[in-house]
């Protein structure tokens, strides 16, 4: 028994989290459930006493409030607010009938001022105003009812006019002293609480935001790790190449003078290669801290195209099995975007590595086309084998280095992010599509002129 009374406290419209108007609901069906519980032994006493003194009327009118009490218990489909507007209006006319039919002898005021105090701990101050103005009002109406006679053979008739605006203005001062200040208090309080389950969920983003935060930077240590790790092989491997074949050359360690050539191209190269590893980390922290330089100017794309093919039209002796190519909408007319052509470039070539590094047969094209909100949209596509989507969602990430074939391809991981970076600096976006076995194709826009 205790359980179910208990469980039917707990239950109901509103979470702990709601604040007072959780409390406010306890509250009620506590209130309800003395009242119905307590009030029986009360209830069966009016009743012996209402028949004893023939006063019927009474016991019908307690009957009627005891029957609607307990009808409010169960009556689960009506709302919270509804029940509790039902039930301090029912108080409150109990205790106007019991003032009518019993005068004096009654407890009718006590029920008034229960009324009132319910409605400023139920509803708040706009409750309690209202009770004491419908009070109010009852009380001037009854007072005119008994100045024309309106009551005759009621016991409210043993009042005068003026005795009862007294008594009953005592009465609603009693109402008004208690119920206001109690109202104010309860605004004050979830005001109170509302201000620190607002604060509490202020702390409570700000503790996820910090979690998500650490975690983004345990992560970044992780590939900084891995970055530094991986550094020490690309910086060693061309490194090595220059002193050793440099040393060659210089104690003129070679058969021919075309030997002697083929150790400086690979001197060059590994000079070009280290350069480049270099470069990429200088432009990476530019980038990171904002002070990437640039220089905006009208740019030719058929011409930037055409030097790019220049660039690769020799990359047939290293890749043979990869062909190279561009293509645009319309080349008999120019192109021209306000970007900084170095950094477009550099961009591009980017891309176009990445995309030899993981085709081993097939074809790279590059390309771009006329975007419909004035941006020209270029794009870097490959035979390759392709990007996983897993890897997808952090391809652009710093220190990410994509595996092909089952193995991680040489490079520092930050061509692709570099790459993104710059496009943005220059007022476009980046992004990819990809399948995997199938290739994978880099888009990026510029602004057009």
């Amino acid at each position: 028994m205790i359980e179910k009374i208990r469980s039917y406290i707990k239950e109901g419209q509103y979470n702990p989290e709601d604040g007072l108007d959780y409390w406010r609901e306890r509250v009620f069906k506590s209130i309800l459930l003395v009242i119905v519980i307590f009030g029986f032994f009360p209830y069966g006493l009016g009743m012996y006493m209402s028949f004893s003194q023939e006063l019927y009327s009474v016991a019908v009118l307690d009957t009627f409030v005891y029957g609607a009490l307990v009808y409010t218990i169960f009556a689960k489909r009506i709302s919270l607010v509804r029940r509790v507007y039902f039930i301090v209006g029912l108080i409150f006319f109990v205790g106007i009938s019991l003032t009518i039919l019993t005068g004096k002898d009654g407890a009718g005021f006590n029920f008034v001022i229960g009324s009132i105090v319910m409605s400023s701990l139920l509803l708040g101050v706009k409750g309690a105003v209202n009770s004491l103005i419908a009070t109010l009002g009852t009380i001037l109406l009854i007072a005119w009812g008994l100045f024309v006679d309106l009551f005759e053979g009621l016991r409210i008739t043993q009042y005068e006019a003026v005795e009862w605006i007294a008594v009953s203005v005592n009465v609603l001062a009693v109402g008004a002293m208690t119920s206001i200040p109690l109202a104010i208090l309860l605004k004050g309080l979830e005001s109170t609480i509302d201000a620190q389950s607002s604060l509490q969920q202020q702390l409570e983003d700000k503790i996820q935001q910090l979690k998500k935060a650490k975690n983004k930077a345990e992560e970044a240590d992780v590939l900084k790790t891995n970055f530094l790790a991986n550094m020490s092989h690309e910086v060693r491997t061309p490194l090595n190449s220059i002193m050793g074949f440099s040393e060659l050359v210089l104690n003129k360690m070679y058969s021919s003078e075309l030997e002697r050539d083929q150790y400086m191209r690979t001197i060059n190269q590994s000079g070009s290669y280290l350069l480049n590893i270099i470069e990429n980390i200088l432009d990476f922290s530019m980038i990171e801290s904002n002070q990437l330089k640039y220089s905006l100017r009208p740019c030719n794309l058929n011409i930037l195209l055409q030097e790019l093919m220049d660039i690769y039209k020799h990359r047939k002796l290293i890749t043979p099995d990869v062909i190279i190519s561009s293509t645009h909408e319309n080349k008999s007319v120019d192109t021209i975007v306000l970007t900084d052509a170095h950094r477009l470039k550099q961009v591009f070539i980017n891309l176009i590595n990445n995309a030899l590094k993981f085709t081993e047969k097939g074809e790279v094209v590059i390309g771009f086309s006329d975007d419909e909100q004035g941006m020209v949209r270029c794009f870097v596509k490959d035979t390759g084998v392709g990007i996983t989507p897993e890897v997808q969602s952090a391809i652009f990430d710093r220190f990410v280095k994509i595996e092909g074939l089952n193995q991680v391809k040489d490079g520092t991981g930050l061509g692709l992010s570099i790459s993104k970076g710059i496009i943005e600096v220059l007022g476009g976006k980046m992004w990819l599509e990809s399948e995997v076995n199938r290739g994978s194709i880099f888009y990026f826009t510029i602004p057009g002129k």
